[in-house]
């Protein structure tokens, strides 16, 4: 079965400062820089990669990734 990452909705009254906030009470956060990144996400027809648990992704920024 394929491992994809997991992804938790907010309720809509907490902003991003109240989530941090919260978050910081349990575990030290640090902050970094904001970085401008352009994804491209690729995969075959019938989605075979994503249901294998993989990802294939070019990532277009300061450095060019795939």
């Amino acid at each position: 079965m394929a491992q994809h990452p997991l992804t938790y909705l907010l309720p809509e009254e907490l902003d991003f400062e109240g989530f941090k906030r919260i978050l910081s009470e349990s575990y030290p956060l640090l902050e970094d820089t904001p970085v401008k990144v352009k994804q491209t996400y690729y995969d075959s027809f019938d989605w075979r990669v994503w249901q294998a648990g993989g990802e294939l992704r070019y990532e277009q920024g300061e450095q060019n990734k795939l």
